[in-house]
């Protein structure tokens, strides 16, 4: 996902990689609640080296790993402490760990044959020939998403 964050400061790379890292941290919740517990994990975490704010930031990337939007409104309060430009930020950053890990299923390897690149207005993202299945409904719907929030709009390419 880094092509669609670039020129960000090491700080929010920071913030970036510890939201990947703790993706995963309510898979085995039921899906009803997964996002929820994330949001909630993380805020009662013990994490060293970041900021109340952070930890929101963090959360919140994380919440939208599972979820795209918030319908709990008891989770809305702990956003009042961040930059709406920030809650934005995190909620790409969650849209596209979610297009990640369903993409490779978490299986290692299988990233590296998915490129995302921003160019102009559009988001594209290339596979080589040979993997171009990857594409499958549940990862396009994801890739869709992902553009419809940066405002951009997607296109899938195939090389050889």
């Amino acid at each position: 996902m880094s092509p669609l964050f670039l020129g960000e400061k090491p700080q929010a790379a920071k913030l970036r990689l510890a939201a990947c890292l703790l993706s995963r941290i309510a898979w085995y919740e039921h899906t009803e609640y997964r996002a929820e517990m994330a949001f909630r994990l993380i805020l009662d975490a013990s994490l060293s080296g970041v900021t109340h704010e952070d930890r929101i930031f963090i959360a919140t990337a994380v919440y939208h790993r599972y979820k795209t939007s918030f319908e709990n409104s008891s989770l809305m309060r702990p956003l009042t402490l961040i930059e709406r430009k920030a809650i934005a930020e995190a909620r790409n950053i969650g849209l596209a760990a979610r297009l990640g890990l369903d993409l490779s299923a978490g299986a290692p390897g299988i990233l590296q044959q998915a490129v995302l690149s921003i160019e102009k207005n559009r988001l594209f993202i290339t596979f080589p020939a040979k993997t171009a299945n990857l594409m499958g409904e549940p990862v396009a719907k994801r890739f869709f998403k992902l553009a419809e929030a940066l405002d951009l709009k997607p296109e899938v390419r195939v090389g050889k």
